[in-house]
């Protein structure tokens, strides 16, 4: 098989590459390990795979979260120079809708948590460490949810799809699955899926381990449709031990990164601005 990315790229740390053209032959071993290496670290890159007519069908079923083109082999060029370049707009061109909610979010980010030092958040936002399970800690009314979202739009996952599910409200892992599937199922499929989990530590002690598994290994492939995931989990402030059983074992493994927001008695500063917001 063949792999080449419409730039040139010496190693895996170089800048993301806008669009991967994949030739299939083979087993495919070789070709499954290198797009799972790469799309993993460059979620917003475009894929145009190309395989034998009779190999398509499976060709799909192995790459099924890879959101990408297929082509029949020998590619026709005058139909492979428009796909690509059709993949690399896609890639690059961002929506004046998502333009606006990004403007919009950081202004009132900016407000918010604009006096604040958080180097846990830096980490956070770190495009590197985008795959890395995020723990936002606080009192209610601190803006955890607010902080969550940002992380998503700015933190190495721009251009992906952003599901927030509250886990009081969670009966069972399908109810979860169904909610993320109904997101990561959407045309075109988003190259990368951030599942805030709010309120972990209420979650019900039954789902915890389950759900654990999930952010430790994969989810179940129903729900793998994006190339990946971001776990996010938001939670209650508290001692260690606050959380009870299971729940409290999701919130560790969540807490690969910990960003702790201070109470509002602790910021008197800040409620002139949240006047502002709410008028």
């Amino acid at each position: 098989g063949c792999a080449r990315s419409s730039r040139r790229r010496r190693n895996d740390s170089a800048s993301s590459p806008d669009v991967v053209l994949l030739g299939l032959s083979g087993d495919l071993e070789a070709e499954l390990e290198f797009a799972h290496r790469v799309a993993s670290r460059h979620a917003r890159t475009s894929w145009v795979v190309v395989a034998e007519a009779p190999d398509l069908p499976e060709a799909r079923r192995l790459f099924d979260t890879l959101p990408a083109e297929w082509m029949s082999s020998p590619p026709a060029p005058d139909r492979l120079r428009p796909l690509i370049d059709a993949a690399r707009l896609r890639r690059r061109t961002e929506p004046l809708s998502e333009r606006r909610t990004r403007d919009a979010l950081a202004t009132r980010f900016a407000r918010w948590f604009g006096d604040l030092e958080q180097p846990e958040l830096l980490r956070a936002l770190d495009p590197h460490l985008a795959r890395v399970p995020l723990l936002v800690r606080g009192e209610p009314g601190t803006g955890l949810g607010l902080l969550a979202r940002y992380v998503h739009a700015f933190g190495g996952t721009t251009g992906g799809s952003f599901v927030a599910v509250s886990c009081p409200e969670l009966r069972s892992a399908d109810d979860l699955a169904r909610e993320i599937e109904r997101v990561a199922t959407r045309r075109p499929p988003p190259a990368c899926l951030t599942v805030c989990l709010e309120d972990v530590d209420r979650l019900a002690p039954f789902l915890g381990a389950e759900l654990r598994a999930w952010v430790e290994l994969a989810p179940p492939v129903a729900v793998g449709h994006a190339t990946w995931l971001r776990w996010i989990g938001t939670a209650a402030d508290g001692p260690p031990g606050r959380d009870a059983g299971n729940a409290s074992s999701l919130a560790e493994v969540l807490a690969g990164i910990t960003v702790r927001l201070p109470a509002l008695r602790e910021r008197l500063g800040l409620l002139p601005r949240l006047v502002d917001d709410a008028t």
